[in-house]
């Protein structure tokens, strides 16, 4: 058990509440998609149910105070940072906020900066499409949260020998 900071409450509650928008959105559109037929993106979204649902637990467990889900939300941040759209691959999501500077048309020779605020859930995983633009970028968000949450995470050592992860109150 760790101690919470008005922070990691607001950063658990982003994930939580995240999820739950994303699951909510989830369960209004598969039945959609089953009834039209499409049963590939139904798989699809069965995935994106696994990840939320795993979200939503896990930002659950770190409002709780569990020492393993404080590791679970900083490796979840870390994975929300990176915005790759690159030839047949895409990939970016997020839970909560997402803060997303992109910069557009790598290979063509136009290049531009986009940036906007997302309030919700983002996701968004292609392998083997066509990506019609090529864009890197990052969650500005997520890279802020993965390193608050890194710092905010104190080691404190008890007389025999054990440790326990703290952050300020």
């Amino acid at each position: 058990m760790f101690n919470h900071s008005w922070l990691t409450r607001f950063l658990a509650l982003s994930m939580i509440g995240g999820s739950a928008v994303a699951l909510c959105f989830l369960a209004l559109t598969i039945p959609q998609k089953i009834n039209d037929g499409a049963y590939d993106a139904v798989a699809v979204f069965v995935t994106f149910t696994l990840l939320f649902l795993w979200s939503l637990y896990v930002g659950y467990r770190f409002i709780r105070g569990n020492v393993r889900a404080y590791r679970w939300v900083l490796g979840l941040f870390v994975t929300q940072i990176p915005i790759i759209a690159w030839g047949p691959v895409e990939m970016r999501w997020s839970t909560g906020f997402e803060i997303p500077v992109i910069l557009n048309g790598v290979q063509e020779k136009l290049l531009y900066l986009t940036y906007h605020a997302n309030i919700g859930f983002e996701s968004s995983f292609v392998f083997g499409g066509q990506v019609e633009e090529t864009a890197i970028g990052i969650n500005v968000f997520a890279l802020i949260a993965s390193i608050l949450l890194f710092r905010a995470r104190k080691r404190a050592f008890s007389v025999c020998g054990e440790h326990t992860e703290v952050s300020p109150q």
